[in-house]
């Protein structure tokens, strides 16, 4: 079970107006976290499932994993790993203005 233990990991998000306001938080606690691009894909698709609940249609998110935000910019579909992650936030992003 300490195996089980040490993979687990915890993501926060942070959805502010344009003025820096918080508007609302979120955590979450992830098991079996054995790869860090998959735990920053589920925190980049839980972002933009969480901004998309007060309507928000222009957002900037910030990440850690150049890798990953590329794989969501690129158009084709992603195979990877964690490939069914990023293709649904290429797919919830959707609904979004980016600031870049």
């Amino acid at each position: 079970m300490e195996h089980l233990r040490r993979a687990q990991t915890g993501i926060g998000i942070v959805v502010r107006d344009d003025e820096g306001y918080v508007l609302g938080a979120h955590s979450s606690h992830i098991v079996l976290a054995l790869d860090p691009k998959m735990v920053e894909a589920q925190a980049h698709f839980k972002a933009l499932e969480f901004a998309a609940d007060p309507g928000q249609s222009r957002i900037e998110v910030e990440g850690h994993c150049l890798s990953l935000i590329n794989k969501i910019k690129n158009t084709e579909a992603d195979l990877s790993l964690f490939g069914t992650i990023v293709e649904d936030a290429k797919h919830t992003s959707h609904r979004f203005e980016y600031d870049d």
